[in-house]
Parts: C-alpha cells; sequence; structure tokens
C-alpha cells in the first residue's frame, strides 16, 4: 500500500458507531466548541467538502445551506467540514455569495486544520492537504448509516441526501425494507 494512503486510519465503517470528534466551528458567525455528542437524538449529515474560497464548493454549501430546514423537519441536523481554519470559516461565511462567498450559512462549519477528522472518517487527501467530497449519514444513536464520497470535480445532489435521510428513517420507524429508488408515500418491502 501507497505510504500517502497508509496515514488515513479510516475508523468509519457504516453500521457501527461513527467516530468521535470535537473541534472548533463557526456557527452563524460566532466561533464555538462542538461534539459528536452534541447531536445524540438527532440524525447528523456530516458534510466533508475541500477548501474555502474554491469554485464548486460555494454552490454545495449554499445549496446545502438554503435547504436546512427540510433536514431540521427530519429531526436532522448539518454539520459541514473543512480542513480550513475558523477564521478562514468566518471570512467565507461573511462573504457574500455574489463574490464567491456563503453569506452566514445556516449550518456550522467545522474546522480541520490538523486533519483528524477528515483521516478518521476516510476521506482525507494526504497528497493535496484536504478532503475529498464527502458526506456521511449519523443516526440518533450515533450509528453510522450511510457514506458516499465523491472526486472532487462533482458536486453533490442534496435532493438525494435528503431522501436517504428519510429511508433511513422510514426504516428505522417500521423495520420494514426500501427499495431502489423509494421516496415517502411508496411501497416498501415487510
Amino acid at each position: 500500500m501507497d505510504q500517502k494512503h497508509d496515514e488515513i486510519q479510516c475508523k468509519a465503517i457504516v453500521s457501527k458507531p461513527a467516530p468521535f470528534w470535537k473541534a472548533t466551528a463557526v456557527v452563524n458567525g460566532h466561533v464555538t466548541e462542538l461534539k459528536l455528542s452534541d447531536y445524540s437524538g438527532r440524525y447528523l449529515v456530516l458534510f466533508f467538502y475541500p477548501q474555502d474560497f474554491s469554485r464548486i464548493c460555494p454552490s454545495e454549501l449554499i445549496a446545502l445551506s438554503d435547504r436546512v430546514s427540510e433536514f431540521r423537519a427530519l429531526n436532522t441536523e448539518v454539520v459541514a467540514c473543512s480542513v480550513d481554519s475558523y477564521l478562514s470559516h468566518q471570512a467565507w461565511s461573511r462573504t457574500l455569495r455574489s463574490d464567491g462567498g456563503i453569506a452566514i450559512p445556516k449550518m456550522p462549519l467545522l474546522s480541520d486544520p490538523t486533519h483528524v477528522i477528515s483521516k478518521s472518517y476516510g476521506c482525507y487527501l494526504s497528497e493535496l492537504g484536504h478532503s475529498l467530497r464527502a458526506h456521511y449519514i449519523i443516526d440518533m444513536r450515533g450509528i453510522l448509516r450511510h457514506v458516499t464520497i465523491n472526486d472532487l470535480p462533482v458536486g453533490r445532489n442534496i435532493s438525494e441526501i435528503l431522501r436517504l435521510l428519510e429511508a433511513f428513517q422510514y426504516t428505522d420507524e417500521t423495520e420494514t425494507l426500501c427499495p431502489a429508488d423509494w421516496k415517502p408515500g411508496e411501497p416498501t418491502i415487510s
């Protein structure tokens, strides 16, 4: 195995407890400390993106921020994470969308400058010094239920994240199975 990939130490395994994290975050423009256990009792979408002030990341973070109320209606919080410092997050969140910023996003921006979180979740690219586009659905018990990791040039579909979240919540509540392309209101498998 390549030495660069040896250092990743991925601990994120679907159906197992999500790797613990604690870090500085920017929430509504203010600096605070967040940890995974703050979200106990709710679902969490942990949304990694490569870097502040990049070209595709603003489109993802804006799309996500604009739909945070849909996640919250599903008892779900969203936390976005990159390797940037909290100072960079503050500057980016204060920058207007028309200028490449994200104008006070409706979800926390978690700072991972030591790369510990992105490495433990298996999405860190050591050769570039930042993470891939990755998101993780963690249930209300802290169990990792879903992982998607994209290469850098393609942004994610927020509607698909919501669909997956609804499917996991439905199966948790009903103990049924959701077939391919399932959407709320459609038949399930008993």
